[in-house]
């Protein structure tokens, strides 16, 4: 596997220096006449930029078999739970990535507080992946979260509503900005990268080594040891497991946080 690579990769050691950072990346790039919104994605380990669904093994079947059986058993079976305009694929489909559904979708926000707090939410877990193919990855594991900046261009986004399949793999890897028809899609404000398969199915494509946005690509750290204070500094701005999930499981998550010790707080 090629070394992966981004414009800038930075050490990032407290919640007021990364938003500095991001501030700067933002005016770096209206110098460069580009008034595109950032998109951030946070990590809780530097693991690839792929789909949940290419980060798992499947049983047999090809990544395209598989997205299609899951898919068609999440319209079959969530009609219990909520009603998917007739002929709407994107809608549902970005539903079903919300709530944990492995599919072709990469998740992003607008936010870059909220893509901090996503990947500092629980404590440091270290990527292992599972195929020699990214072995390279394991052999670089550190213990430090990520937070990806996209710089996307006008043309990298899919036309609203999209004109074709998610599933059609015709065109390349390109951002998705779903309806807001969930309360958990708002609050995240979410975006989505939609990745093409590769190899007749059997691999997706890594938005860091794909050509068209590698170098919009910009990657800040920081050590596992620091998640601690900065959940402790987002809460005070308001970002939580609450805010983020506007929903009882949010609250919930939220409270526990608040009166319980986390494993990397002892």
């Amino acid at each position: 596997m090629a070394k992966r690579s981004t414009q800038r990769d930075k050490e990032v050691e407290s919640v007021e220096q990364y938003v500095t950072e991001v501030l700067a990346v933002r005016t770096s790039q209206l110098s460069r006449r580009n008034n595109v919104d950032l998109l951030f994605r946070g990590q809780a380990a530097d693991y690839p930029l792929i789909p949940k669904l290419g980060r798992k093994k499947i049983r047999g079947q090809s990544f395209q078999e598989l997205e299609s059986l899951l898919f068609q058993e999440f319209l079959r079976t969530s009609s219990a739970f909520k009603d998917f305009p007739s002929g709407d694929e994107w809608g549902p489909l970005a539903m079903a990535q919300h709530h944990g559904l492995p599919t072709r979708l990469l998740d992003w926000t607008q936010s870059g507080l909220a893509a901090l707090w996503f990947a500092v939410r629980r404590p440091y877990k270290a990527f292992t992946p599972h195929d020699k193919a990214r072995e390279e990855t394991r052999k670089e594991e550190h213990p430090y979260g990520v937070v990806w900046i996209l710089c996307p261009e006008l043309d990298d986004y899919l036309p609203n509503p999209p004109k074709e399949s998610p599933f059609a793999n015709t065109g390349r890897t390109r951002v998705y900005r779903p309806r807001m028809t969930s309360p958990r899609i708002v609050s995240q404000a979410g975006a989505f990268t939609v990745h093409k398969l590769l190899k007749e199915g059997k691999q997706f494509g890594l938005l860091e080594e794909n050509p068209a946005y590698s170098k919009k690509l910009v990657k800040f750290t920081f050590d596992s040891r620091r998640f601690p204070q900065f959940r402790k500094d987002l809460n005070l701005l308001g970002v939580n497991a609450s805010s983020m999930f506007p929903d009882l499981d949010g609250l919930c998550e939220h409270l526990e946080g608040r009166y319980i010790w986390s494993d990397d707080e002892l």
